[in-house]
């Protein structure tokens, strides 16, 4: 799981030109919960149907050129990135 490997492959994308950015996203498990108590580990299992799913619908936006996920699944401890997202965006107008 490495960001800079995802970046490379939305910027191999034959449309990267057109993009005005890359939104990444980066989760991470904190060392407390919302509440304040200590957390010691995480475990995540993701739905990766789903997930197709939303990169799916990503792709078919308007501007959208690329967008990537990658889980890391199981048992997860405090300051391990967990979501590494990528999304290639196309501006097709000046706002």
């Amino acid at each position: 799981m490495d960001l800079a490997d995802m970046i490379k492959r939305v910027k191999a994308h034959p449309d990267y030109k057109k993009a005005g950015m890359i939104l990444c996203h980066n989760g991470v498990v904190r060392n407390t919960s919302r509440d304040g108590k200590p957390v010691s580990e995480l475990f995540v299992k993701a739905d990766r149907k789903r997930l197709e799913e939303i990169l799916s619908e990503t792709k078919g936006r308007e501007g959208i050129i690329e967008a990537l996920a990658e889980v890391r699944e199981g048992r997860l401890f405090p300051c391990w990135s967990w979501l590494p997202v990528i999304s290639g965006i196309m501006c097709s107008r000046r706002l």
